[in-house]
């Protein structure tokens, strides 16, 4: 780090098209963007969720339908969904399979040549296709090469703090190089944001810690709209003992293979909710999961019971090596004894507002992934996940492609003001710590603004992240470095907003619970709450 008057390196690069973020979405915008024969650069920091992508939802079984794959979309989001997005979703998810077939990835099939599809919750018929439990790992790899193929450049440990305007368009985007901690300039002429989820503002989450929201936050600062902020979906089966474990999943889909989950005490509880193993969708599951935890029932390490030792062994540890061998690693055999398990962060179903093409309400900026919101409304069936990324990915990615080209002209960058912003927090060297503030705010997210909410909790839970957010210009980033500053500035504003999203909405729909409006509000409440900003203030509107 250079401190005092010496000048700070500026790094400038140049593009048609930048993406952020390098995980399924952004690698399926790199190829489909390098394929309108525009430049591509694509930037990450680093670790990604893609990776845990089971498989992608796609309609290949002879009875299934593009419009039956919508209806259950449809109905899965509680009939808040953007109807344009989930249809897109629905129809496009078959040829993105192709595409990645066509790039040489081989999934598993049947003896008879058919798709070895999963029954996934939500889903009407079985619809995942998959590559045992490592799809997301092999599809990125596959992309991967083809973009290097095609001439994307990739460049990692940036960690992207703003995006730059130019008379209300995007122009291009600035970072930190997180190994020297240089300041990049990108100048462009499109951006697609490819960023991921924010399942990282709570303690306990499936995400890796980068999964922070930096994404909707730069968007949103950029003039960009979000929706469905409230709407959060907790993973239902994540460990939570032994410690090593947190956050590593067993997927639900073993419910329908006969697993059975347990309270403390031994009781199949999820009759009680009205739920089966053959019906339950991911958020009623979470739902009932910490209901039976909060009335007590719970393990002795504060989870319920996945009991997967009925099943064949060999569908456990070659099926789902990926969640057999971490645990067995760290001393737990899931073929013998059951897992003590509790709902963590997942993904967010809101995000970024897009049409069906991948644009923003931002000129030059276009969004991909689970960085976006609309698509899934209040609720996610298993498996779209992946499929979001791909089918969005692609829309994204062609769109900037096609922006890009008709650009004649690369908007000039004004960074003076934020390359001094980075200079002065660069400095700072004592104060409060990012650490501490980030434990802070962790903590609040999980107590508060967790599964089950409520009017007094969320209001405590608003009062204390304003009373962080003035904390921060005070804040050093510590062993978190610079970037850290900018990526709690992000994830307290981000927690801001989904708390006030909370607030309005005053019902319980899908994955969202308030115990003090437990019931769904059709008549009020079959809307979304979509916000921007205004000179600094956080604006918000209703949209039936």
């Amino acid at each position: 780090m250079i401190y005092g008057q010496e000048a700070m390196k500026t790094i400038k690069e140049q593009c048609d098209v930048l993406i952020i973020g390098a995980g399924a979405a952004g690698l399926r915008a790199a190829c489909a963007a390098a394929e309108m024969g525009v430049s591509v650069r694509v930037v990450s920091e680093g670790a990604c969720a893609s990776p845990e992508i089971m498989g992608f939802n796609a309609v290949v079984e002879t009875e299934d339908s593009a419009e039956c794959f919508y209806q259950d979309l449809y109905a899965a989001g509680c009939e808040i969904s953007d109807v344009s997005l989930a249809r897109t979703l629905a129809e496009g998810s078959r040829k993105e399979i192709s595409f990645l077939e066509r790039l040489g990835l081989d999934f598993d099939r049947k003896r008879d040549g058919s798709y070895h599809t999963l029954h996934t919750l939500g889903c009407t018929y079985p619809r995942l296709v998959h590559i045992g439990a490592v799809t997301g790992s092999r599809a990125m790899a596959k992309m991967k090469s083809f973009c290097r193929e095609q001439g994307v450049e990739f460049q990692e440990n940036v960690r992207i703090t703003d995006l730059v305007l130019c008379e209300r368009s995007v122009a291009g985007a600035v970072g930190i190089c997180m190994e020297t901690e240089s300041f990049i300039e990108y100048g462009c002429k499109a951006v697609v944001l490819a960023t991921g989820g924010a399942g990282a503002l709570h303690r306990i989450t499936t995400y890796p810690a980068s999964c922070a929201g930096d994404g909707y936050m730069l968007a949103f600062r950029a003039g960009a709209e979000l929706i469905d902020m409230e709407f959060q979906q907790f993973e239902p089966c994540s460990f939570v003992y032994p410690k090593a474990l947190q956050g590593k999943i067993v997927p639900t889909t073993l419910l329908r293979s006969g697993a059975k989950l347990l309270n403390g005490l031994g009781e199949e509880f999820m009759e009680r909710y009205g739920l089966t193993r053959e019906n339950a969708r991911k958020g009623a599951l979470s739902k009932a999961i910490a209901a039976e935890i909060q009335r007590g029932s719970c393990t002795p390490h504060g989870g319920v019971y996945y009991d997967m030792t009925m099943l064949p062994a060999e569908l456990i540890i070659e099926g789902h090596s990926i969640f057999y061998k971490p645990a067995k690693a760290a001393g737990l055999d899931i073929t013998k004894v059951p897992a003590e398990m509790a709902p963590a962060g997942h993904t967010y179903l809101g995000g970024v507002r897009i049409d069906a093409a991948g644009a923003t309400s931002v000129p030059g900026l276009f969004a991909a992934g689970e960085v976006t919101g609309g698509v899934h409304g209040a609720d996610r069936i298993g498996g779209c996940a992946g499929a979001e990324t791909l089918v969005f990915g692609r829309l994204a990615g062609e769109t900037a492609g096609k922006y890009a080209s008709g650009c004649t002209d690369r908007r000039p960058l004004s960074t003076e003001v934020l390359k001094k912003e980075y200079e002065e927090l660069s400095r700072r060297k004592t104060g409060v710590s990012v650490a501490e503030l980030r434990g802070r705010m962790e903590e609040v997210m999980t107590q508060y603004v967790g599964i089950l909410r409520d009017e007094e909790g969320l209001n405590t839970a608003l009062e204390r992240i304003r009373q962080i957010s003035g904390e921060l210009g005070n804040a050093f980033g510590g062993e978190e470095g610079t970037a850290g500053l900018y990526r709690l500035r992000n994830m307290v504003l981000l927690a801001e907003i989904q708390i006030q999203a909370s607030l309005l909405r005053q019902e319980s729909r899908g994955v969202f619970s308030r115990t003090d409006f437990p019931k769904q509000d059709d008549k009020n409440w079959k809307k979304n709450l979509v916000f921007w900003q205004k000179n600094g203030e956080i604006l918000h509107r209703e949209q039936a």
